[in-house]
């Protein structure tokens, strides 16, 4: 059963939560951890910070009701899902012995994937974009016809004596909450879609191969796709879960085995390969800033200002007979 305990108002919330943070932390004190950040765009160096100060906002899931169980309804569906949960859930992923795994326990891990993509505010700014392009059409077509007002979505907006800018703030600010109910609705729906998904964990076993991650970690790919559409179950999802592990979930296939977890070791140039990877895809999808041990961080800054250095020559010509050889073995086997 999933662990529930008592919570209290909170104002300053995380869309990527602690839990998650700390394994990418150092424990400086008991109970308390700081992570390295970096800016997306490598301008600076990295520093460290404590998790309580990063990924987090004012009141991103507050509602607007009188009780406080009310107003915490959101920030309180989250904790209990995650928060409260996601510590067994990474023993699990991390335990190389474990292999076959309860039911609920395979949906736990699901669960906190789906809900880690829905809960970070990149879904709802990419929507917010969207929206401010359309109303700059339609504003500035109102404004040359010396309208007063447009419709919008069979909505009366008037537009006397307003900015786009106040237009925008005040849709914003009007659909912030049915927009973010929205979210776990979309998130409950897929869990349910894909709660017999395969589970994957990838495992770094070179100590100097370090994962990082981002303020918005979770990332999508479809395998012959260019558009990502994160309600589809047929992308896969993906996440880094600490330094030294990533976690897969794929679509189900007629190939997947139902609770088990599926692992895969990758040692010398292959592990190096899936830092890289898994490394330029936290870069490519944060929205402000690379989290993770300072060090891999400033490694990382260095790969990317310096790419003829990542590999050498004798481990891509390595990397280009494990391909072949992987793609003999996939036909073979899949023929």
């Amino acid at each position: 059963m999933l662990k529930t305990m008592e919570k209290k108002e909170t104002y300053r919330q995380h869309y990527v939560p602690r839990s998650y943070l700390k394994h990418f932390s150092i424990e400086r004190k008991k109970d308390e951890y700081q992570i390295g950040v970096i800016d997306r765009e490598l301008q600076k160096n990295p520093f460290l910070n404590n998790i309580t100060k990063v990924c987090a906002e004012n009141d991103i899931y507050t509602l607007k009701n009188e009780t406080e169980e009310q107003r915490q309804l959101i920030e309180n569906f989250y904790g209990i899902l995650f928060d409260d949960n996601y510590n067994k859930a990474y023993s699990i992923l991390t335990d190389p012995k474990i292999n076959e795994i309860e039911t609920e326990d395979a949906r736990l891990i699901i669960s906190i994937a789906i809900t880690l993509l829905f809960r970070n505010p990149k879904l709802v700014n990419i929507h917010n974009d969207t929206m401010y392009r359309a109303f700059e059409q339609v504003y500035g077509l109102a404004k040359k016809m010396n309208k007063e007002y447009f419709i919008y979505e069979n909505v009366k907006i008037n537009i006397e004596g307003k900015t786009l800018d106040d237009i925008y703030k005040d849709y914003v600010s009007k659909t912030k909450e049915s927009i973010t109910l929205s979210q776990i609705e979309f998130a409950l729906k897929l869990i349910e879609l894909r709660k017999d998904d395969g589970i994957n964990v990838v495992k770094l076993c070179e100590e100097d191969h370090s994962l990082i991650s981002s303020d918005n970690p979770i990332v999508l790919y479809y395998q012959n796709r260019e558009i990502i559409a994160p309600f589809s179950i047929d992308t896969t999802i993906k996440m880094p879960i600490d330094k030294s592990h990533n976690l897969l979930i794929y679509p189900k296939d007629k190939y997947t085995i139902k609770n088990r977890i599926t692992r895969i070791n990758h040692t010398k140039t292959l592990s190096k390969r899936e830092m890289i990877s898994s490394n330029r895809e936290q870069h490519t999808n944060a929205i402000r800033f690379l989290l993770g041990d300072k060090e891999n961080l400033e490694l990382y800054k260095y790969y990317f200002n310096n790419q003829d250095k990542i590999f050498t020559e004798s481990e891509i010509t390595e990397l280009r007979t494990l391909d072949k050889k992987a793609q003999e073995i996939m036909k073979k086997h899949f023929a």
